[in-house]
């Protein structure tokens, strides 16, 4: 009898151990499942990497296939036949067919990702789960729960009351992490025909999806990184100070001339202000400006270089980095 009581006691224990882990998997499966079951999603939200400036985000989703992706680089509307892409710094568009394959490729950068499970409940699945317990974040009580997402780990912090996520922090090795404040997410309301329109008009003229999609320089290394892992490309990464002389030489001398955009089968192309984000920087222990890192598509330095003196150097360099047999 004494043996049975005892036996029952830590039964009990256990149970009351595990309790908060099935809770935060439970919690977290019946938000995802929200976003897979909802017929309509809008939500505007700012992104932030730990150390860097904020940027405002907007995504409007509606069942089976029509979607509008605002980003500071760019608008993506797939109105379920045509897929339309503006280009906020050149204000021109590109518009195409829209195909099967726009959702996961659109959807793969973390930054959007996040509401991939509306789509396609496999892009997060409550597998692994660690429940955090109730954690307090800009005056308000979430609960907290961590999971795979990618090839990182996401903490969803989740309102106790609706059981939404109103905040994320994204988290992969080496990167920078991402800080995501979402207060104002709307499930299954009516959502207006407009906002999967886009009006030529208001675009400084047209241009092939080629032409659009022509090198640039990003401003972030987190969705380089996925840009690379996808493309199957390495990460080239300017880490720069303003209105220094020796990166407006290399601007100048290398940067604009058509040998560099050349590799653009090859690389992703990122510059990073330290003034502006100093931490990324310090990721990578990057103190002399400007530095370039040649990264892989996990993040993970290959070369860098930090002692620009001509283009023919540094192009040495570049072409040794990449493995890649030397013009000279």
């Amino acid at each position: 009898m004494l043996m049975t009581k005892f036996t029952t006691i830590v039964l009990l224990c256990s149970l009351a151990v595990l309790a908060p882990a099935q809770n935060g998997r439970y919690a977290l499966g019946d938000y995802l499942d929200s976003l897979s079951k909802a017929k309509t999603l809008s939500v505007d939200y700012t992104v932030q990497t730990i150390g860097g400036t904020r940027e405002a985000y907007s995504v409007t989703l509606q069942k089976p296939n029509k979607f509008r992706l605002q980003s500071p680089t760019e608008t993506v509307i797939g109105d379920g036949t045509t897929l339309y892409r503006f280009d906020a710094a050149s204000q021109k568009f590109t518009k195409r067919a829209q195909v099967a394959n726009d959702l996961g490729r659109f959807f793969a950068p973390m930054q959007f990702r996040i509401w991939g499970a509306f789509f396609d409940p496999s892009m997060a699945k409550a597998q692994a789960v660690r429940d955090l317990g109730i954690r307090s974040r800009l005056n308000t009580d979430f609960r907290a729960v961590e999971a795979p997402l990618g090839r990182g780990v996401t903490t969803y912090y989740l309102d106790t009351k609706a059981n939404i996520a109103r905040q994320f922090e994204y988290q992969e090795a080496p990167l920078p992490n991402l800080v995501f404040v979402a207060p104002d997410i709307k499930l299954g309301a009516d959502v207006p025909a407009t906002k999967f329109a886009f009006d030529p008009k208001t675009a400084k003229g047209e241009i092939s999806e080629v032409e659009y999609e022509s090198p640039k320089w990003s401003t972030d290394l987190v969705a380089a990184v996925d840009l690379a892992r996808r493309t199957k490309r390495k990460v080239f990464v300017d880490f720069y100070v303003p209105k220094d002389a020796t990166s407006a030489k290399l601007e100048k001398e290398v940067y604009v001339t058509p040998r560099f955009k050349a590799f653009e089968n090859r690389l992703v192309f990122v510059r990073i202000d330290a003034v502006k984000n100093p931490k990324a920087a310090g990721v990578y222990g990057v103190t002399t400006y400007p530095t370039q890192l040649i990264l892989d598509d996990k993040g993970d330095e290959v070369d860098s270089y930090d002692k620009y003196e001509g283009a023919i150097p540094f192009f040495d360099w570049l072409l040794e980095a990449l493995r890649m047999p030397s013009f000279r």
